[in-house]
């Protein structure tokens, strides 16, 4: 073990000799602080820490690293940010500095300036040395920033938990506060009823056995017994990669060139910018808590989850200060970020820096730098020198690699610069044959593919195929259908074959979303889904709440016609007498069948009839004659000059949740029976089944409060210290905290303390209130110094249970699309019109809807899905719905030599609306016939 020379923690733990292994061990806060700091420590600087003996073996992120090892100092900008990769900056350096097992080498931040610059008004401040001045020299004179509160330092007692607290670690890392009724649970649940089988050994733990912890941690399930125990083998429980399945969101694209073997069906290497490998590289800096956290505390590697979750569990008054957050998601230093980042990884915010005096004495100044200007005179800000660039005085951050730049990154993740490699040898070193290589384009376009590339990197050796192949393969399934509806749409005889196609190209497609077939394979991937079987598609039993979206106001039509294009596909809106030119570049995927068909996607409810200049006059003319006064003319002879399509387009994606949360909920404990953990193991809050509760599909909103089963216990009030009474504020407010006085007197108000009345004629006589002594006793608690605790009633104890807040939600993402026209059509007649669905699909999640005959439509539902509601982490998605629907409006023009007038057509019911002016009016309002009153 540990050496004396070195600092050393004192561990204590007990072995099942037969199994030989560490049942549990026991130790104070500050080893639990050091087992914690592992969350802390960025990937780049834990492949540097384990990997001195031996390679990382989790996945081929270490690969990432050994190429920033092997770079030269010219791919980069800078020799910092080749540096800032290798010895990536702890997000908690501070506290991490105090532990009593250093576990992070990397030298703390330090601040430079130049010493030549330092009189003048911009004042450049670099937390990296060999950083260059406005004026071209180095930035050398070493600063100290104040401290701007002693108080972190001063705590003396942990860093992250309560030092001097004790604590039971399990062999996989589980951590708990160390407690009798802890133990015997624990140890029961092991299945030991005794201590017969258990050995007690002591040790010293120094930095050499904390680094086997640590690499154990993520590569094994037993990392206690695997470093502690002799003759031990240690069993590698290396994870498999699994894609993410959550919500996504987008933050900016990544395009990178694939080349693919076609023989082998794999990824042989990528061809990228700086940007991609500026992501890539990004990796190391991101701290291992935070990518737990990205992953939904899904990366089941080694037993690094446990740990995890344990500062997750432990109660926060074992914690110090703001602890929980800076272990459950740390953040990326400042600077330390990617600058295309499309995942969701948090960042520090830009600190300020301020240069100014600093008064040590009466007589004595010095220089100094702050974050707080009130603690310096005459404070003059400073610009932080950006190592990202080519110029870090000036520039911003552009990325680590200097542009421009092209790399090759193979599929295991090792990255070659192209700038000092012949490609030929590169390609001569793949040994396969030139016919077999396929090039793609990728893009990678939100969150979810980027971070199934992170997970990749983590949990397989082949990093771009795993996580990136499937992007081909959608493509290709996208294209192949496309190919085949252009072919459709040139040859229409083909139509009587599509079904058996599609059918052929996408077997799925003739399943339904929820099938019997489908969602066994639903359960097998989360058994806790089960009791939401009846989730399905449209067509479901299940009863849904009212639809939203048909409804569109007038305001936000006006809105989206403003920010319209102009143009439809003829194949939309059809016009009503002839059709304007196509555009050339949808021509392809015109088609003039109208939206009926059996072939796949969305089914519409309705089927556009095309009106032809007939049938416009004959709804005008019946229009017409309803109004005795009115005539006919105009409507039979006058010219149609103008059909102009008013449609007005409303998506939306409503997406229905299920959000649960624990709340503590005490109240005073009057005696009696509880149902605590006795009764049987607690449920986990995803463990609870609310079937009986679960409301209809798509709700606004609705909330249920269930107690936890098994969830009870007695507890101390902390309020009174379990004595059931409180000292009196009013008559011992002098007192220090828990100690009292009793019969404390306070002076009686009516005699001022005299014990005696004056009275007028100059006699005195006694006090009735104080009785002639001048006090009286205490209002509050009559002077016995004490009053009934209100928290506990008096009792001293609590019963506390775990309350489950279970909230349904319907999160709704709507997008309306008008066409330039609809800003001019009357607000009468869109709130006359009914919107009609083109498409309703319900699924667990939804995707964009397919219509064969229109691109915009197409493109429209892309759009609305990809503006998906972010979901809350505490939340799961049950179902979602997604509707397109129509309000369908044509304005139609007629014209005879210099006069015009406009009329609307409000399908599907064909009916007319006609406003203002009709020119063959013969009505002066001496006949029943008042129309053209209503104005």
């Amino acid at each position: 073990m540990a050496s004396n020379q070195e600092a050393t923690i004192p561990l204590k733990f007990w072995v099942d000799e037969e199994q030989n292994s560490v049942i549990v061990a026991e130790a104070s806060g500050d080893f639990v602080d050091v087992l914690f700091s592992f969350l802390t420590l960025p990937m780049g600087t834990i492949i540097r820490l384990v990997s001195k003996n031996q390679p990382l073996a989790i996945g081929c992120i270490d690969n990432l690293y050994q190429s920033v090892e092997k770079f030269n100092t010219n791919v980069f900008w800078n020799r910092m940010c080749r540096q800032m990769l290798l010895s990536p900056r702890n997000p908690s350096e501070a506290s991490c500095q105090r532990l009593k097992l250093k576990v992070d080498d990397t030298v703390p931040s330090k601040y430079f300036v130049c010493g030549y610059c330092l009189k003048g008004s911009d004042l450049l401040v670099s937390t990296f040395a060999g950083a260059s001045c406005y004026c071209g020299k180095m930035m050398t004179k070493e600063m100290k920033v104040l401290e701007e509160s002693k108080e972190e330092s001063s705590w003396g007692n942990g860093v992250f938990v309560k030092g001097d607290a004790m604590f039971l670690i399990f062999d996989d890392l589980r951590v708990l506060n160390s407690s009798p009724g802890n133990t015997v649970q624990q140890l029961l649940q092991l299945g030991y009823k005794d201590f017969d089988k258990m050995k007690e050994i002591s040790v010293n733990v120094g930095m050499k056995e904390i680094y086997s912890i640590l690499k154990q941690a993520l590569t094994s399930k037993s990392p206690l017994s695997d470093v502690f125990l002799a003759n031990r083998e240690s069993k590698p429980t290396l994870p498999s990669f699994s894609p993410d399945s959550g919500p996504s969101h987008h933050r900016g694209s990544l395009e990178v060139k694939i080349t693919v073997s076609k023989s082998q069906n794999k990824i042989l290497f990528a061809e990228a910018e700086g940007n991609f490998v500026d992501f890539l590289f990004s990796f190391l800096t991101i701290p291992l808590g935070s990518i737990i956290n990205l992953m939904n505390d899904n990366l089941s590697f080694g037993s690094i989850d446990n740990l995890y979750k344990s500062v997750k569990d432990l109660n926060s008054s074992w914690f110090i200060g703001s602890a929980t957050n800076s272990l459950l998601n740390p953040c990326v230093p400042h600077q330390f970020g990617c600058t295309s980042q499309p995942i969701h990884v948090p960042e520090e915010e830009t600190p300020s820096y301020w240069f100014g005096t600093k008064v040590v004495n009466a007589n004595i100044k010095r220089e100094a730098i702050s974050k707080n200007q009130d603690l310096l005179q005459d404070p003059v800000a400073m610009k932080i020198f950006e190592p990202r660039c080519s110029d870090g005085a000036r520039g911003s951050a552009v990325g680590y690699m200097k542009r421009p730049c092209i790399f090759v990154v193979r599929d295991d993740l090792h990255v070659t610069p192209m700038t000092t490699t012949s490609s030929i040898s590169f390609v001569q070193e793949l040994h396969v044959p030139l016919d077999d290589f396929e090039e793609h384009l990728v893009e990678i376009k939100n969150s979810r593919e980027a971070l199934n590339l992170l997970r990749a990197s983590l949990t397989s050796k082949a990093a771009l195929t795993d996580s990136l192949f499937y992007l081909l393969k959608k493509r290709k399934r996208e294209m192949c259908i496309l190919r085949f509806f252009n072919s459709i749409i040139r040859h229409p005889s083909q139509l009587s074959v599509l079904h058996s196609q599609l059918s052929t190209i996408h077997p799925a497609m003739e399943e339904p979303l929820l099938s019997d077939k489908r969602s066994g394979s639903v359960e097998a991937d989360s058994g806790k889904w089960s009791s939401y079987q009846y989730v399905g598609g449209t067509g479901s039993a299940r009863p849904t709440a009212s639809l939203a979206g048909t409804e569109v106001s007038v305001d936000e039509i006006r809105s989206a016609a403003a920010a319209s294009s102009g143009y439809y596909p003829p194949s939309l809106h059809g016009a009503l007498v002839g059709s304007p030119e196509p555009d050339p570049t949808e021509q392809a995927l015109v088609y003039q069948g109208g939206y009926g068909g059996d072939y796949g996607g969305p089914r519409p409810q309705f089927q556009r009839k095309i009106l032809d200049e007939v049938e416009i006059r004959e709804l005008l003319i019946d229009h017409v004659g309803h109004r005795c006064c009115w005539g006919s003319r105009p409507a039979r002879t006058w010219k149609i000059h103008a059909v102009e399509d008013c449609n007005v387009y409303v998506g939306t994606l409503d997406t229905f949740i299920e959000e649960r949360e624990i709340v503590r909920e005490t109240e005073p404990y009057l005696g009696g029976g509880i149902d605590g953990k006795d009764n049987g193991p607690e449920l986990g809050i995803w463990e609870l089944d609310l079937r009986s509760q679960f409301p209809i599909l798509f709700v606004p909103y609705n909330e249920v409060r269930q107690k936890i089963p098994h969830s009870e216990v007695i507890e101390k009030c902390s309020v009174c210290a379990g004595r059931g009474s409180t000292v009196c504020a009013t008559c011992n407010a002098d007192q220090e905290p828990g100690f009292y006085k009793e019969n404390q007197m306070t002076q009686c108000a009516t005699c001022y303390g005299r014990g005696l009345i004056a009275h007028k004629d100059g006699s005195d006589t006694e006090c009735v209130k104080c009785k002639g002594r001048g006090k009286i006793p205490c209002v509050t608690c009559g002077s016995r110094g004490l009053i009934k605790c209100v928290t506990c009633n008096g009792s001293g104890s609590l019963l506390a249970r775990n309350i489950a807040i279970i909230r349904w939600k319907t999160l709704s993402t709507r997008k309306v699309n008008a066409t330039s026209g609809a800003a001019s059509v009357p607000d009468e007649v869109f709130n006359r019109s009914k919107g009609v669905e083109l498409c309703n699909t319900q699924a667990h999640q939804c995707t964009p809807a397919f219509f064969a005959d229109s691109y915009f439509l197409n493109k429209f539902s892309s759009d609305v899905i990809a503006e998906r509601a972010q979901v809350p982490a505490t939340a799961r998605v049950i179902c979602e719905r997604h509707t397109i629907s129509v309000v369908p409006v044509t304005r139609v023009t007629m014209c005879h030599r210099r006069q015009s007038f406009s009329f609307y057509i409000i399908e599907y019911g064909r009916e007319v609306y006609l406003k203002d002016y009709y020119p063959a009016r013969y009505c002066w309002g001496l006949c029943p016939c008042l129309e053209w009153l209503k104005l």
